[in-house]
């Protein structure tokens, strides 16, 4: 994706500016993607399925049944993610929102008791709040909350006064000088702080078990864990009384003042992210009674923070395991109809085909050093200052590179660098972490299973089922823990089994036929052994055994810095340059991260060939200047109309059509008669013509603020001074939003469940249209 992407934007940016290329006295330069597979698409593969059924799902009307190898889910198409304008947009694909809600299964078989779990749920994220505080103090940036409406609309807000970044800095300097006169400038920057997240915050407020969808792409148990605690945030309630407030019943002697202590654990020299949240349970399980039951369903949270990061959570940094925290997309997870290999492959042909060379393995590449100078050794007898070899003995020279090898290569060391690559890059290469999600796809006859659902979970047990030692969990917990439905988006009823930590390394090594056994076996446990036949056809992921990839997807180290991500997306020199999900710490681990740090990359250099490209001030012109545009055409055409109702001799004022007034109804009636006439051709088609349904509110903190409007604007009206009006709406809904934020979350709960119930209806409503057409 990243190397596609990137050979995607600069291919667009040489033909849309040829011009600044010609007066450069430039040639339009090649863009040529050297691909060492057989395939496009890297870690996302949608593999065809040897097993093509004659009758298949009603909702897929692909040419061919895949399985989905690698990357599968797009986090959410709203507020910015670029698959968005992809898939929806440009390519057009067809594509299955998935229902997050899932049923968790114990060992015997039963649905896990929906109280019990949401209890030790709620334990876990804790754990994580507690853990939060030793994270990286990365700056938040100051947001100001608009009008989505109006943002959406395109459209300006109806009166001034509304609040700005700019009065918020001038509001926060003022306070802290007006602190300093007190010699309290701590106490005020803490309150600034807190009144500074003008954005109001939308938790996940469901009730209903949510699960992650594709590594870091789908963080649920983030979501859960900042609607407990914003982040670097000291928890406020003893570990004991917390406890308590969550339904947990504490042991005899337990008293609400105790508390935990993680500092010793955090302070020991190579600490991890698991080492911390292990002492945590340890320290929990001193506080309350916890069952092996309460065992596994923590174990299978901590399975889904492992698939999350493709690692064990003993291998994570303490201090940057949720270093893109904050950075998720909003609305529905889904998956794309056919394949997510389609969005690769629709970025190497369309508009027109991409230069694509497919199995050229590389083994070295020699560039000019960090300074551009003179290439040595093999290169002095090439003018180019890039020259890469291949295995079979080839070269390829180049002006500029963009390296998107996977950092799991890069470990490895299977590409030589000369000169080697210098040590502010080596060093992230080595601290940032790399690990593996493997997958054992099953295809089947006949569903057995739950078609409504899309996800469901299996605990898994130890060695010794009824243990409460934690450490006995680690091996067997990211065993098969997590099931996807994937019929509507495969074509056959097909289910694909996760597995994620140990686990994972471990299916590297297993064979098919115990892996495949072991998983009937996990689906027998649930539905029955009569009703789970053998699967007609099965698939098993070997993704660390990949020589091109050697992994899955990147991670934070242990011993990763803060700035680690930055360093890799750094170029060195000026012809070599870096792009890949290892290289975009906003968005790591992710196939839309790769996709933008192509972008960067592409960015990077035409700006090095031509300079950055000049963008319009303003971006748009002017309301006045457009009406005044306006006016002056319309005018123009008054007089053309008038000229030419004079020419044809018609001078009786009493004739129709004649007088200023009719000229000027008709001229503004000519651009609407095409409208009309391509309106009323398409009422006329067989099919008619369909409206997409009106979306309604669909945001919790909308649907709050319109229940509290009034409420708000009294207590408005209440502060204000006598004689200065009535409060703006934008007052209103700043009081809104601070309504908001000291909500509850059982306060919250009914406008979430009824923003859930507003978006289902409005996508079933949406689906029931597509099937019509």
């Amino acid at each position: 994706m990243a190397g596609l992407g990137c050979a995607r934007q600069l291919h667009n940016l040489f033909k849309q500016h040829g011009d600044l290329l010609a007066k450069l006295g430039l040639e339009e330069p090649n863009v040529i993607v050297l691909e060492g597979r057989s395939r496009i698409g890297g870690r996302v593969y949608s593999r065809s399925l040897q097993v093509q059924p004659r009758h298949r799902h009603p909702e897929f009307h692909q040419s061919r049944c895949i399985a989905e190898m690698g990357g599968m889910v797009v986090t959410g198409f709203d507020r910015g993610n670029p698959m968005n304008v992809l898939i929806r947009g440009q390519l057009g694909l067809g594509y299955h929102a998935l229902l997050s809600t899932a049923t968790i299964y114990d060992i015997d078989g039963n649905p896990v008791d929906a109280k019990r779990d949401r209890m030790v749920e709620d334990l876990f994220n804790e754990c994580l709040d507690r853990v939060s505080k030793y994270k990286f103090k990365v700056p938040l940036p100051k947001i100001i909350e608009g009008n989505r409406d109006y943002i959406d609309q395109r459209r300006d807000l109806p009166s001034e006064g509304h609040q700005t970044i700019a009065s918020v800095e001038e509001n926060a300097a003022a306070q802290k000088q007006h602190a300093r006169r007190f010699d309290d400038v701590e106490a005020v920057e803490r309150q600034i702080s807190e009144q500074s997240q003008f954005a109001p915050a939308t938790p996940n407020l469901v009730r209903e078990r949510e699960t992650t969808c594709e590594g870091r792409e789908m963080p649920a148990i983030k979501r859960f864990s900042q609607a407990h605690q914003p982040p670097n945030k000291p928890a406020t309630m003893t570990a004991a009384l917390k406890l308590k407030t969550l339904g947990w019943k504490l042991k005899p002697g337990v008293g609400e003042e105790q508390d935990i202590d993680l500092d010793p654990a955090a302070s020991v020299p190579g600490t991890t992210l698991g080492s911390v949240v292990e002492d945590a349970i340890r320290q929990f399980g001193d506080l309350v009674d916890l069952s092996a039951q309460d065992f596994r369903l923590l174990n299978w949270h901590i399975a889904n923070l492992e698939y999350s990061n493709a690692v064990n959570h003993d291998r994570l940094s303490l201090f940057g395991w949720d270093i893109d925290a904050g950075n998720e997309w909003e609305g529905k997870h889904s998956m794309i109809i056919g394949g997510y290999q389609s969005v690769p492959r629709g970025l190497m042909l369309c508009p027109t085909p991409l230069h694509v060379r497919k199995q050229m393995v590389v083994k070295k590449v020699s560039y000019g050093g960090p300074d551009g100078a003179s290439l040595p050794g093999i290169c002095k007898a090439h003018k180019s200052p890039v020259v890469i070899e291949f295995e079979d003995g080839s070269t390829f020279d180049a002006d500029y590179v963009v390296n998107t090898i996977p950092l799991g290569v890069l470990k490895h060391g299977d590409v030589e660098f000369d000169p080697p690559l210098p040590q502010w890059k080596l060093g992230p290469i080595t601290r940032l972490g790399y690990g593996v999600l493997n997958k054992i796809i099953l295809t089947y006859r006949q569903p057995f299973w739950d078609t409504n659902r899309d996800i469901f979970g299996v605990l898994r047990e130890p060695d010794n089922r009824f243990s409460l030692d934690q450490e006995q969990y680690a091996k067997h917990r990211g065993r098969m823990f997590q099931w996807f439905n994937v019929t509507k988006t495969t074509g056959v009823p097909c289910l694909i089994a996760l597995m994620a930590g140990d686990a994972a390394l471990d299916a590297e090594k297993d064979s098919n036929d115990k892996l495949i056994a072991e998983a009937t076996s996990v689906l027998q446990s649930v539905f029955g052994a009569q009703n789970v036949p053998e699967p007609i056809e099965a698939v098993v992921t070997r993704w660390a055994s990949d020589r091109f990839s050697r992994g899955s997807y990147s991670s934070a180290g242990p011993a990763m810095q803060l700035d680690d991500y930055d360093a890799m997306a750094r170029p060195v020199g000026r012809h070599l340059h870096f792009a890949g999900e290892h290289t975009i710490g906003t968005h790591p681990a992710t196939v839309h991260g790769a996709y933008l740090s192509g972008l960067r990359a592409a960015s990077e250099i035409f700006e090095e060939l031509v300079g950055p490209i000049k963008v319009p001030v303003p971006l748009f012109t002017p309301k006045r200047s457009v009406m005044r545009t306006t006016k002056r055409k319309l005018t123009l055409d008054e007089e053309r109309a008038t000229a030419s109702n004079g020419s044809s001799g018609s001078n009786n004022a009493n004739s129709g059509g004649n007088t200023p007034n009719d000229a000027r109804a008709s001229v503004r009636r000519r651009p609407e008669v095409p409208e009309l006439r391509v309106e009323e051709h398409t009422l006329k088609q067989p099919a008619g013509r369909r409206q997409q349904p009106p979306r309604l509110d669909d945001s919790p903190y909308e649907l709050f603020s319109e229940a509290n409007y009034q409420r708000a604007s009294k207590i408005c009206e209440q502060s204000r001074r006598p004689g200065k009006g009535p409060p703006t709406p934008e007052e209103v809904r700043a009081v809104t939003s601070k309504m908001w934020r000291k909500a509850s979350i059982e306060e919250r709960l009914p406008y979430a469940e009824e923003a859930s119930e507003r978006s289902d209806k409005y996508e079933a409503l949406v689906q029931k249209l597509l099937r019509e057409a």
